[in-house]
């Protein structure tokens, strides 16, 4: 399906967005791990969350949905000899290998043509180091094989990427198996760390970031997903770039290791103001936002981990911004659903944007005049939802095509957006890009 975008001349008003798909991921692989009952409230309805909650299912786990989740502990084996469909996610594939690894059982994972090319191996290493028995294919990606294992060990791991995704894989087996330490995933996302101490794991992080956590059985929990930080930043970029715009984003996620756009934004001037209301497992608040006049500069590359996912969308920012905006260090970008430099840099230019294209990054010289076009998504759910937050200051009306992508992570993102004054409309129109 295609997205028809309108330039906007503000959007205002108070929203809620998605619930946190990272959180709702981890609640649901560590659910199935609990002795007790897990309820879970809110969960994310996006396809990739969806995909993990299947997945689950097909292993036979007792999950019981009736709009909220409630997770009951496992009274026999898992299923086994299956093929898992984790569909376009990569959390559930490369958490999934350290879940299963942990169960001992044979199981085979495997996705969609995306998901087929995005790297399995940096996951892979690090839990064959642990005693996993897992296969990827020569290339290094899915399908993924796993095998039943006597051997998990304690040891030593060393990531080859800051990922959050690889650092969760490790301690899931580590947490099932003798324990282990994690190195190398300093500044990635938490969730994981969280949500494991609330229910009763033993675990001790260091101020390098390194983790160590010990076998542990883990206790029920109840808990209510908060609204995602990712998605709450689409909304408030698209606040502060069109004029005379005022906004209020509530019960959003304000985890620290997820918020250094927040940062990067204060940098650049823009007018926002956070207020906490909770920090229980994780702190949730209230996020006001106002139209800013921005300046670029050149992006720390210390806040890359924390901030990855909301790079194409810096990049429209700069675009409006004053000045020259740097963005260096992103190499990891290449490696997500689409590569997300070179999809990044095309949807702008599509616009009619000027761009540098770095191997690790781009440069953005800003302001400029965008006009109005037609942008092929990739089928890359941020590429689509960061080119709808360009086209609302692009000069006519801009068509995104196959942006229904953007149901992996934001299902009412364009109802949401009409909500706040901005006008967006799907079609069943197919376009062909060569």
């Amino acid at each position: 399906m295609n997205l028809h975008v309108h330039t906007a001349k503000s959007i205002s008003g108070s929203c809620k967005v998605p619930s946190d798909k990272s959180i709702s991921h981890r609640a649901l692989m560590l659910g199935v791990l609990a002795q007790e009952p897990v309820i879970v409230h809110n969960l994310l309805r996006s396809q990739d969350v969806l995909s993990t909650l299947r997945c689950l299912q097909d292993l036979g786990f007792d999950i019981v949905d009736e709009g909220s989740i409630t997770i009951r502990p496992m009274r026999k084996e898992p299923k086994q000899n299956l093929t898992l469909d984790c569909g376009n996610s990569g959390t559930t594939m490369r958490l999934m290998c350290g879940l299963l690894a942990g169960l001992g059982i044979r199981v085979d994972l495997d996705g969609d043509a995306s998901l087929r090319r995005r790297p399995m191996k940096r996951v892979s290493d690090p839990l064959i180091q642990l005693g996993a028995n897992i296969e990827v294919q020569d290339n290094g990606c899915a399908p993924v094989h796993i095998y039943p294992t006597q051997s998990i060990c304690f040891s030593e791991v060393y990531l080859s990427v800051a990922s959050a995704q690889l650092k969760s894989a490790c301690l899931i087996l580590g947490l099932q198996g003798k324990g282990c330490i994690v190195r190398g995933g300093a500044n990635s996302r938490d969730h994981t760390e969280r949500m494991m101490m609330a229910m009763g794991a033993k675990l001790t992080l260091d101020n390098r970031g390194d983790v160590q956590i010990f076998p542990s059985l883990l206790t029920g929990i109840e808990l209510t997903v908060p609204g995602d930080f990712s998605s709450a930043a689409f909304v408030l970029c698209a606040a502060l770039i069109l004029p005379e715009s005022q906004l209020t984003i509530t019960d959003v996620n304000l985890n620290p290791t997820r918020t250094g756009l927040l940062e990067v934004l204060d940098l650049m001037g823009a007018n926002i103001e956070t207020t906490p209301i909770i920090d229980d497992i994780e702190p949730v608040g209230i996020i006001d936002v106002q139209s800013s006049h921005l300046n670029g500069l050149p992006i720390p590359e210390s806040l890359i981990p924390r901030l990855i996912d909301e790079l194409p969308l810096i990049a429209v920012l700069a675009t409006q911004a004053h000045g020259q905006t740097q963005i260096r260090g992103a190499g990891e970008l290449r490696f997500k659903e689409s590569d997300r430099i070179s999809s990044t840099v095309a949807m702008l230019r599509t616009f009619g944007a000027e761009v540098t294209e770095l191997e690790d990054g781009m440069i953005i010289e800003g302001p400029q005049k965008l006009s109005a076009g037609l942008v092929d998504s990739q089928h890359d759910h941020r590429i689509a939802m960061a080119a709808a937050v360009a086209a609302l200051c692009a000069q006519g009306e801009t068509t995104i095509a196959n942006a229904e992508c953007i149901s992996v992570s934001f299902p009412n993102f364009s109802n949401l957006f009409s909500g706040l004054g901005a006008v967006m409309r799907w079609s069943e129109e197919h376009e062909c890009f060569e």
